[in-house]
């Protein structure tokens, strides 16, 4: 029974470290695109919540949050959509571009590109049936945690990427689509994409929510 404990605690730290990496990897990529193109940036959080401490640099300050999830890069939004389009997309697209660039050493370019475009479909079994679906992808995706954390790392980071592909407007993919419109955040499209991002987050926690009970009875 201990060492079950311990195996699980194992687990679920090398998951915290992966969801800290995540945002800290994917914030880079946006920098480093906003540093080549001239976008002017305000601020790198490293987490949410109330900054627990402040880095100060040449560029912009660096805030570590106390919640250790997530993160974001602040544009400055008064210059950067006067950007060219050009440039918009490379900024949207280079966090998910350096998530999918950091699954290559751990998987190889062939396990990550199938691992990125399985994510899709995946996604919808998950959505569709949480509770065997879902429970099979928590199992099989723990196992591999501790049997190669690298490969799992690589697989966690490859869907991430996909999962920033989907069409809502909190991620890049609903962002590039909006990038696209006239109006842009006035669009149509960007008020359609807003409602459908709300609704999905909703069934998403509570698919999280049916998967993580399903999974920890068993265990």
């Amino acid at each position: 029974m201990l060492a079950m404990s311990f195996e699980l605690v194992t687990k679920i730290g090398l998951l915290l470290l992966f969801v800290t990496i995540i945002p800290v990897v994917f914030s880079a990529g946006t920098v480093i695109a906003c540093l080549w193109t001239g976008v002017r940036f305000k601020q790198v959080a490293i987490f949410y919540g109330k900054p627990v401490f402040t880095i100060k640099t040449r560029f912009a300050p660096i805030t570590v949050g106390y919640i250790p999830m997530g993160g974001f890069v602040q544009l400055d939004m008064d210059a950067f959509p006067a950007k060219p389009l050009l440039t918009r997309c490379l900024v949207t697209l280079a966090g998910p571009f350096a998530l999918f660039l950091s699954s290559i050493p751990c998987l190889g370019l062939l396990h990550a590109g199938h691992s990125f475009v399985a994510t899709f479909p995946q996604f919808m079994e998950f959505l569709l049936s949480p509770t065997s679906r879902g429970n099979q992808f928590i199992t099989i995706f723990f196992d591999k945690l501790l049997s190669s954390p690298v490969t799992a790392y690589g697989i966690f980071a490859a869907k991430a990427t996909a999962l920033h592909f989907f069409p809502f407007a909190v991620m890049p993919g609903g962002r590039l689509l909006i990038e696209f419109t006239k109006k842009r955040d006035e669009s149509l499209l960007a008020k359609i994409l807003n409602y459908v991002s709300s609704f999905t987050a909703i069934i998403l926690v509570v698919c999280i929510v049916i998967a993580a009970i399903g999974f920890f009875r068993k265990h």
